[in-house]
């Protein structure tokens, strides 16, 4: 009686060896259906990484959102000018996916060294906050970080 495993135990394999056959058979069922990108963590079918799509500078923002962003900062914003602020501001953000100003490599186009601060000015002569400056470099880097090396 020493090989016998006590009751519990063997009840419990019971219940755990069907249940790891389902997953292995589901997993099986999915490799076979997509194939083995089906399992690839490496994003190199992801359609959203793909390089070949330009990213857009943001719409430049109007000298009245400026005016209301800095007043909102500073909490000196009234509230009745916060529906107007709200406004403006979707407005802006709305243009961010439109993409028919100009690409970022065209506006880098003639720009051989220091790209970024180049980009940076561009960004601050738009209006854009450092804070928004800083997670459109993020995008950018993590989508096109070629556009932004130094080309000599």
């Amino acid at each position: 009686m020493l090989n016998a495993a006590p009751l519990g135990v063997r009840t419990n394999m019971i219940q755990v060896l069907p249940k790891i056959v389902v997953w292995v058979f589901l997993i099986g069922i999915v490799y076979v259906v997509f194939g083995p990108q089906a399992f690839d963590s490496s994003n190199r079918g992801n359609p959203l990484n793909n390089s070949s799509s330009p990213l857009f500078l943001p719409p430049a923002k109007s000298e009245r959102l400026m005016v209301y962003e800095r007043r909102l900062l500073v909490g000196e914003l009234q509230p009745d000018e916060l529906a107007e602020y709200e406004a403006l501001s979707r407005e802006h953000q709305g243009g961010f996916w439109e993409g028919k100003e100009t690409s970022v490599e065209e506006a880098l186009s003639g720009v051989k060294n220091n790209r970024s601060e180049h980009l940076a000015s561009i960004l601050g002569e738009r209006g854009l906050s450092k804070e928004e400056q800083s997670i459109f470099f993020t995008v950018l880097k993590r989508d096109q970080p070629a556009v932004l090396e130094d080309r000599e």
